[in-house]
C-alpha cells in the first residue's frame, strides 16, 4: 500500500490559521508528552482546549476577562496601599503583582484594552498626584500605567500575529518553491524524492486539519495539502497513517 502527494502550489492567505492550529496542537501535544501529570490537572480543573476557531475565540474572551478583573483588582487596591507604603507593604506588593499578571494577560489577548484603559486611569492619577501632596504617592502607578498603555498603543495593530500564526505563514511560504512528492509507503516516507525514507517509529504526529495534514518528524514540520492526494483516496489514507503514527484529528 502506498499513497503519493503530489506537492502543489499552496494559498497561505487561506491555509494560515488552520496550519496555526496543528502547530499550536502539536506544541501541547509535546508538552503532554513532557509534562503528563501538570497537564492531567489543567485537564481536571479547565477540561480538554477546543483547537476550533470557536473554541479559540472562547479560551481568548476568558483570557480577556480574567486579565480584566486582576488589572482592576490589582489598582483598586494599589490605589489606597500606596498612601501608606510601609504600613501596607504585603497588601501592596500583593496587588502590584495581580495587576502585573492583568497587564500580562491583557498583553496577549486584548491589547488593545491595555491603552483604551491605561490612559485615562494614569492621565487621572497623574493630575491627582500634582495637584494634591496627599495623592503623591500615586505617582508611580500612574506612571506605570501610561508607560503600559503607551507601549501597547505603540506596539502593533490589534489582533496582531501570533506567534504560531507567524510560523504557519512561514512554513507555507517557504513550501512554495518545493517541487516533488512525498511517499507514504508500509515502512515510512520519502519526502520529496531525497533517500533514505523516514521510517513511521521517528515520525512524531501526523495532525489534520480542515485542507492539511502536519507532519513532524525529528524536529521538523511539512504541511501537505489534501488535495495533493485526492479526495478519494483521503479515507484510506487517515485510517493508513493512524496504524503506523500517532494520528490526530482537530
Amino acid at each position: 500500500m502506498e499513497y503519493v502527494f503530489n506537492i502543489a502550489p499552496a494559498d497561505p492567505e487561506r491555509l494560515w490559521p488552520q496550519v496555526s492550529r496543528t502547530l499550536e496542537k502539536r506544541t501541547e501535544l509535546l508538552s503532554r508528552r513532557t509534562y503528563p501529570r501538570l497537564w492531567l490537572l489543567n485537564d481536571r480543573i479547565c477540561g480538554e482546549a477546543d483547537y476550533s476557531d470557536a473554541g479559540r475565540r472562547r479560551r481568548r474572551r476568558f483570557r480577556g476577562c480574567l486579565g480584566l478583573a486582576q488589572y482592576l483588582l490589582g489598582l483598586l487596591f494599589m490605589v489606597p496601599c500606596a498612601m501608606e507604603p510601609e504600613a501596607l507593604a504585603v497588601p501592596l506588593g500583593a496587588a502590584t503583582v495581580l495587576f502585573g499578571l492583568g497587564m500580562g494577560t491583557l498583553w496577549r489577548a486584548y491589547r488593545k484594552l491595555l491603552w483604551m484603559l491605561g490612559l485615562p486611569l494614569g492621565a487621572l492619577l497623574l493630575f491627582g498626584g500634582l495637584m494634591s501632596a496627599q495623592l503623591r504617592p500615586v505617582l508611580w502607578i500612574a506612571a506605570l500605567l501610561l508607560a503600559a498603555a503607551a507601549a501597547a498603543l505603540f506596539s502593533g495593530r490589534e489582533g496582531r500575529v501570533r506567534r504560531f500564526d507567524a510560523a504557519a505563514m512561514k512554513l507555507l511560504r517557504d513550501r512554495e518553491g518545493a517541487i516533488g512528492t512525498l511517499h507514504f509507503s508500509e515502512t515510512g516516507v520519502l519526502i520529496l524524492d531525497k533517500l533514505p525514507e523516514v521510517p513511521y517509529e521517528k515520525i512524531e504526529y501526523v495532525i489534520a486539519a480542515e485542507d492539511v495534514y502536519q507532519l513532524t518528524y525529528g524536529g521538523r514540520v511539512t504541511i501537505l495539502q489534501k488535495s495533493e492526494l485526492g479526495g478519494e483516496e483521503l479515507p484510506e489514507f487517515e485510517r493508513f497513517i493512524a496504524e503506523k503514527a500517532d494520528f490526530i484529528r482537530i
